[in-house]
């Protein structure tokens, strides 16, 4: 019997484990992983012309839901999407809002900010460590942005930050390999700390010595993928990548599959270091090879939620965000992997990353027609009083979707 758990993995607020939704009692479907696939030229890229059409739609569609004034993990997730500049439903700049949730903890004259996981009334906040700041550092809010915190006092994102360094949430300060759940949060830190120190050109030993156990830890978190191309059936009930999903266990185990995860490495070792540094060298090398995996979970859960869609039409809104999520977070992987190198000529699998983004952007557009045949985004409301979580990943993950689609465009553009 196959369990689909939708939303298990949710990039929200991890207050309420969600339900698993049962979606069939059939055995699961075999799922081959197929070779990785090749570019060619009878499968170019869907044109930048659809690939705007749909992220205008869809900006459209998110913009007053992502601009709840009270909602800092919303807004945040408007800012990924929107840019800096984002505003609140009611006209007021986003990244104030969000600010003004951080809070103060310690005596003054040693006092630092950061932001709570949730609200008193439920909220989700910083269910992450570090979400919010590398929101806002991804969406290039200056470091010198400054607002009032929640006590009143007017800090800086880059004090924010540096508050954050000094005193790191224990949650995402993994102690061994096998600590996983602060692994599990840890991708957010690794990822804004990654941004931070670029621009501040600088280095920090605690940061070099967590992005290198970061990688060791993803290697062996891809594992079941790795050991899926020999597998009959990806999901089989015996199958790595199928105890994998049903136990939530190496990346499965993450949230949102572990694709933050995966990104935050990514977003964290350059393709190339300085020149003579073999050790950076190595180290993109072992990553290029994690980043490798991505056909095979692609081809596999492809062909998953075609199959379970055949089979259980009543849950098409569920499956569709949860598409939506798979889809929107493996193109934002590829566009900061792009950014990052490993798609220039001559790096190992530059080739076969081009054609899984042609795969996965025909894919996710597929997804946000559907979601219009649905009206998901026109009765967001009616969603969130039948089950919240799937509100929330209607904003969230349409928002990793549309700065996905941003970070594609250029290249579809030919810049």
């Amino acid at each position: 019997m196959l369990t689909l758990l939708v939303a298990a993995s949710a990039c929200t607020s991890e207050r309420e484990p969600p339900p698993a939704a049962k979606v069939a009692d059939a055995p699961a479907p075999a799922v081959a992983p197929t070779p990785a696939p090749q570019a060619t030229p009878e499968s170019p890229p869907p044109d930048a012309a659809s690939v705007r059409a749909a992220l205008e739609r869809l900006e459209q569609q998110l913009r007053p839901a992502a601009g709840d004034p009270t909602n800092p993990w919303a807004l945040a997730h408007g800012l990924l999407a929107f840019g800096p500049d984002f505003e609140t439903r009611s006209g007021g700049a986003a990244v104030a809002a969000i600010m003004a949730s951080a809070t103060p903890i310690g005596p003054a004259g040693a006092r630092r900010y950061r932001f709570p996981r949730q609200g008193d009334d439920g909220t989700p906040v910083d269910p992450h460590p570090y979400g919010l700041a590398l929101a806002m550092r991804s969406a290039g809010v200056p470091l010198g942005a400054a607002h009032a915190a929640a006590d009143g006092e007017v800090i800086t994102l880059g004090r924010l930050l540096t508050d954050l360094r000094q005193a790191p949430d224990p949650d995402s300060e993994p102690t061994g390999e096998d600590d996983d759940a602060r692994w599990h949060s840890v991708a957010w830190r690794l990822s804004a700390l990654a941004l931070d120190l670029e621009a501040a050109e600088t280095t920090d030993v605690r940061y070099d010595a967590l992005r290198a156990r970061a990688l060791a830890r993803l290697e062996r978190d891809v594992a079941p993928f790795i050991e899926a191309r020999a597998a009959p059936g990806a999901f089989a009930p015996r199958a790595p990548m199928g105890a994998a999903k049903r136990g939530k266990t190496h990346l499965y185990g993450h949230s949102c599959g572990g694709l933050h995860f995966l990104d935050a490495v990514v977003r964290s070792h350059p393709a190339t270091g300085d020149a003579g540094d073999t050790g950076d060298t190595e180290a993109a090398q072992r990553v290029a090879a994690t980043l490798a995996t991505l056909h095979i979970r692609f081809e596999a859960e492809h062909s998953l939620y075609r199959s379970l869609l055949r089979r259980s039409p009543s849950t098409v809104l569920l499956l569709t965000v949860q598409q939506l999520k798979f889809y929107g977070h493996v193109l934002e992987v590829l566009g900061h992997a792009h950014a990052q190198g490993y798609r220039a000529p001559g790096q190992p699998g530059a080739v076969q990353l081009a054609a899984l983004e042609v795969r996965v952007t025909t894919a996710l557009l597929e997804v946000l027609t559907r979601l219009d045949t649905l009206g998901a985004y026109q009765k967001l409301d009616a969603v969130r009083a039948k089950r919240e979580q799937t509100y929330l990943d209607l904003i969230g993950d349409g928002c990793h979707a549309v700065a996905a689609m941003r970070l594609l465009l250029p290249r579809l553009d030919g810049d």
